[in-house]
């Protein structure tokens, strides 16, 4: 198990990607291969179990609240914003700017399918599951 020490690290690293990337993103991250540890390291995050006291159902409105600050929440809410925004703004080759669009075909062919399926598991969770 982790530290609490650690999961906020992951925390922050997670939300400065987001804030450094929110309006466009680093031309550094479209060049070659440079985005794909970022990626792999948030659809690790995204899935990632949390502690099944964290996960079971519940329609308490305070410990919705109180689970939904949990920091394994948080991690997983930073991240799916954070993938959810690169997938909408890159996701479709038509839609970018023309610098951009052989790193949008790029993001489409090897990214699309493994984060949304990533998003899609964790939507489905909700049924049966607590998902903050």
């Amino acid at each position: 198990m982790e530290s609490d020490y650690a999961l906020e690290i992951l925390y922050l690293i997670s939300k400065i990607f987001y804030i450094s990337n929110q309006l466009i993103i680093c031309p550094f991250l479209t060049e070659n291969n440079n985005l794909d540890p970022w990626i792999q390291f948030f659809k690790t995050l995204l899935d990632r179990p949390v502690p099944t006291e964290l996960e079971s159902f519940v329609e308490d409105m305070n410990e919705i609240e109180k689970r939904d600050k949990n920091i394994h929440w948080k991690i997983k809410g930073v991240v799916s914003k954070l993938t959810y925004r690169i997938f909408s703004k890159f996701g479709n080759p038509s839609h970018v700017e023309d610098q951009l669009i052989d790193f949008s075909k790029y993001f489409k062919d090897t990214y699309a399918v493994p984060l949304l399926e990533s998003h899609i598991q964790l939507v489905f969770k909700r049924k049966t599951h607590f998902v903050g």
